[in-house]
């Protein structure tokens, strides 16, 4: 890659909201593992992203502290190449959780993601990562109304399933 390039850049970093752009293909840590005298390890196709998005951000990211949050990640695919969205987002939430931007990405800390991918043009690449609160607290677990709602729920797809089987 060529060093005069910058491949990431944060626009706007808050407490109540972080938005990070990153102008580089999104190479999946998952497709790209090796076998190398017997232990599983990420391909060095993977571990060059990561060190040099690493670089780029650790020094600017470090005001956002609100979690539980919610994440949109909008990519701009600039390539007819057939890739799994789960993989893309998974490397990016992997970096966010080694910058320390996210303490984990279990449903706790994130329980709401939203995933865009868009085709523009051959060769752009664009990720657009936006961090905010979470503030809708309608699904606690714990909560005996949801629990309700969600056996009425299950029971209405097996009915549904049944009825369409026969």
């Amino acid at each position: 890659m060529n060093e005069t390039m910058t491949y990431a850049k944060v626009t706007l970093n808050t407490e109540d909201m972080l938005i990070v752009y990153i102008y580089w293909p999104i190479v999946p840590k998952k497709n790209s593992k090796q076998i190398v005298r017997g232990r599983l390890i990420s391909s060095s196709r993977y571990l060059k992203w990561h060190k040099e998005l690493t670089d780029i951000l650790w020094r600017t990211v470090w005001k956002f502290n609100k979690f539980p949050c919610k994440i949109s990640i909008t990519s701009i695919v600039g390539t007819r190449v057939k890739s799994d969205i789960d993989n893309a987002t998974s490397s990016i939430l992997d970096l966010f959780t080694d910058l320390g931007i996210i303490p984990d990405d279990n449903r706790f800390i994130v329980p709401e993601l939203k995933v865009h991918n868009v085709w523009y043009a051959k060769n752009c690449f664009i990720t657009k990562v936006v961090l905010e609160p979470y503030t809708n607290n309608s699904y606690d677990i714990t909560d005996d109304h949801r629990d309700k709602d969600l056996n009425n729920y299950v029971h209405y797809l097996d009915w549904y399933a049944i009825k369409e089987w026969n």
